[in-house]
């Protein structure tokens, strides 16, 4: 999950773990404004999982495609 709150974050993934304590929640506060902090999101995500197997977006926008091949400048 991803947000610039980390506070919003965190009662979300709390709440995630309400319902299924199983499962492995990321939480990353992240500015998708600033490429760095795009950057640094996506090594945590490889990181800890390998690969990101689906995005979902609610910017506003969509692409398609591998998120590791996305071009951050696109979403402009």
């Amino acid at each position: 999950m991803v947000a610039r709150s980390a506070d919003l974050l965190e009662d979300v993934r709390k709440e995630v773990y309400e319902i299924n304590q199983h499962i492995k929640v990321l939480a990353v506060p992240t500015d998708l404004l600033d490429p760095k902090s795009i950057k640094a999101l996506w090594e945590k995500v490889k990181e800890e999982f390998g690969h990101a197997d689906v995005l979902i977006n609610n910017a506003g926008t969509a692409l398609f495609g591998l998120v590791s091949e996305a071009d951050p400048n696109a979403w402009w």
